[in-house]
């Protein structure tokens, strides 16, 4: 059972990574978030199948490595994922209230799961990503405060710092 559970959550890494990777390559940008990428490829379907393999893979991983009573936050979290890749086209009603809980659920569910059973990680992964936006913000010397903030791309940093918080807290415990 420990081969399938290690494989299964080692697939659901790939898959996020290698999509997301493969996207700015194709795109030879850093998207304003992973949801973004939806609409920068040839193939859109890529993105749902994506995020419905990486949420899908991941549920025996995060089923043993739960602690006692923190099954809710991170089943919450996958639910959240699986509504992301639903609904991907966030630009467009009824689509885009579906998209926003998803991905909403999914970025507060998993941080809260990562919390309750791995505190270091939260209290390592969100201060690095806080400071490292206010230092590229910092670094870039035109334009309005809003505009540079956005050149940084912070929100698909964060969903980064989220995908990396939650997969060290699974993969040493599978």
């Amino acid at each position: 059972m420990h081969i399938i559970v290690l494989t299964s959550t080692t697939l659901s890494l790939l898959l996020i990574v290698f999509y997301t990777i493969r996207v700015c390559l194709e795109i030879r940008d850093i998207p304003d978030s992973i949801s973004a990428t939806f609409f920068k490829i040839k193939h859109p379907a890529w993105f749902s199948l994506t995020m419905w393999g990486t949420a899908g893979f991941l549920i025996p991983g995060i089923l043993t490595a739960s602690a006692p009573d923190t099954y809710y936050w991170i089943l919450s979290a996958s639910l959240g994922t699986f509504l992301v890749g639903l609904a991907p086209n966030f630009t467009k009603e009824p689509q885009e209230s579906v998209h926003i809980v998803g991905a909403t659920t999914s970025l507060i569910a998993s941080q809260v799961w990562v919390g309750l059973n791995n505190l270091p990680v939260v209290l390592s992964v969100w201060p690095v990503y806080i400071v490292a936006i206010v230092i590229a913000v910092a670094a870039r010397k035109t334009g309005s405060f809003k505009m540079r903030v956005l050149q940084v791309h912070p929100l698909f940093w964060g969903e980064v710092s989220s995908l990396v918080a939650t997969y060290i807290t699974i993969l040493p415990r599978v």
